[in-house]
Order: C-alpha cells, then sequence, then structure tokens
C-alpha cells in the first residue's frame, strides 16, 4: 500500500487505500504529506488527493515499504529529499541507489553518525561512545529540473 499511495499522490483525483489487518501500517503517511502530498486519514483508509507536484524535504522511513514509497516519492519531487533510517530499505532493496541511477535517477548515499539515537548529517558526531554507523545512513535524492517520465504525470507524454 505504501507504494500505491506514494504513485497516487500524482494521479488526477482522488483514491482511497483501505488497511484491514494492520493498523499501524499507516507510518508513512505524515512522511508523504513533509514532500506536498495531500492525505486524510479516516479510520482504516486513507484518502489521497493527486497533486501537481511534491517538494523535497527531510523524511524518516518506517519499514521496508515506507522507504520504497519514500524513495519513489523523492524521485518525482522538485528539490531534495534526505531519507532517514534506510537500513529499512537496505533489508530488501540490494544497491537501491546504484540501481535506480543506472536509469537516470540522481540518488546518493552519505554517510551519518549517530548521537542519540539521532541520525545527523555532515556533521561529525562528538559525544564519546558515538561511532559512524553503516547501518544509520542518510539518502539524498535530488531532482532540480524535469520529473522522471511517469505515466501519472499530468503533462501530456
Amino acid at each position: 500500500q505504501a507504494q500505491w499511495m506514494a504513485l497516487m499522490t500524482r494521479a488526477d483525483g482522488s483514491s482511497i487505500i483501505t488497511e484491514r489487518s494492520f493498523s499501524d501500517r499507516w507510518m508513512h503517511v505524515p512522511e508523504l504529506a513533509r514532500l506536498g502530498a495531500q492525505l486524510r486519514r479516516q479510520e482504516a483508509a486513507v484518502v489521497v488527493r493527486g497533486t501537481r507536484e511534491l517538494s523535497g524535504a527531510p523524511v524518516m522511513a518506517s519499514d521496508l515499504r515506507a522507504s520504497a514509497a519514500l524513495v519513489m516519492a523523492g524521485l518525482v519531487a522538485r528539490g531534495t529529499t534526505e531519507i532517514h533510517r534506510v537500513y529499512h530499505i537496505d533489508r530488501g532493496y540490494e544497491a537501491i541507489e546504484e540501481r535506480l541511477s543506472a536509469i537516470g535517477a540522481a540518488i546518493s548515499r552519505e554517510a551519518a553518525c549517530t548521537c542519540q539515537n539521532k541520525v545527523v548529517l555532515s556533521r561529525r558526531c562528538t559525544k564519546s561512545g558515538s561511532a559512524t554507523s553503516k547501518a544509520s545512513r542518510i539518502t539524498s535524492i535530488r531532482r532540480d529540473c524535469a520529473p522522471l517520465s511517469s505515466p501519472f504525470n499530468r503533462t501530456a507524454v
């Protein structure tokens, strides 16, 4: 559902996505909203209203599917999207930045360090006992020009 929701943020009209098994599966909803998605949660469902454009923002991955959805949304967003806690995506998508780069995505992985369970971008930890951790990474997704082509773009192809 997370990946489908990311796609529906750019589709014309409204979509309703329902979850009947796991009530906490909506952790990605506020993260997509940070990118400008128009989402409204109603009990076991989320109503998604398609938007013309998403905007890059810092977001946090909560699980494997949410990670993939945030990467998808970040690739079509204008500006830079920073995805924190990408160790989730590494569990299911090996070398995703290399694979997406091969098809034209501008995506990079930057080392981060952990300080009191926070991921910090471009700063060295100063607290004793802190170490740079491969599991705590930030992926930056940049798109400063035209969006990647998508069947959900509003412009005629």
